[in-house]
């Protein structure tokens, strides 16, 4: 079955504990972390690779990673500077440099902050890629729920 890639940001949400590096979709515990765990545990996204972005670099799903504090005071009230937006770009690159052909189709679904570091993945991966729209996580996280079980969004 070919492969499918869930691109999302990381939460503001964060489990502090345990304290030792555990899952990044264990780690972040926002509203689209927690869909997507609901629905791997439902037996649902065995096709499915998921890619977190965070301010600090991407990660896939599956990787360990530490607790470190979100940036900001506020959910969705930080951004990014150049420097970083570009140390992301360079970051997704890397991660997703040997992966041309391997995914059937891409869904993103990331805030506006973090848009530019996912530019060009269409050519670098050689798929077609489908965007979140709307405004607000509801109807975000409806869609990304709709493509992650394979029904017409």
């Amino acid at each position: 079955m070919p492969k499918r890639l869930l691109i999302i940001s990381a939460s503001f949400r964060r489990k502090e504990e345990p304290k030792k590096p555990i899952r990044a979709l264990e780690r972040f515990d926002g509203l689209l972390s927690r869909i997507v765990r609901r629905l791997e545990a439902e037996g649902k996204l065995k096709d499915v690779d998921v890619l977190i972005l965070t301010e600090r670099g991407a990660v896939w799903g599956h990787e360990e990673v530490p607790y470190w504090p979100p940036k900001g005071q506020v959910w969705g009230r930080f951004t990014l500077s150049e420097e970083e937006i570009i140390n992301l770009r360079e970051s997704v690159r890397e991660v997703l440099r040997d992966k041309a052909g391997q995914y059937e189709e891409v869904f993103v679904n990331v805030g506006r902050q973090y848009m530019p570091a996912i530019e060009g993945i269409e050519e670098l991966l050689g798929c077609p890629v489908k965007y979140a729209q709307g405004k607000g996580p509801g109807p975000k996280a409806s869609q990304m729920k709709a493509w992650l079980e394979r029904r017409s969004l």
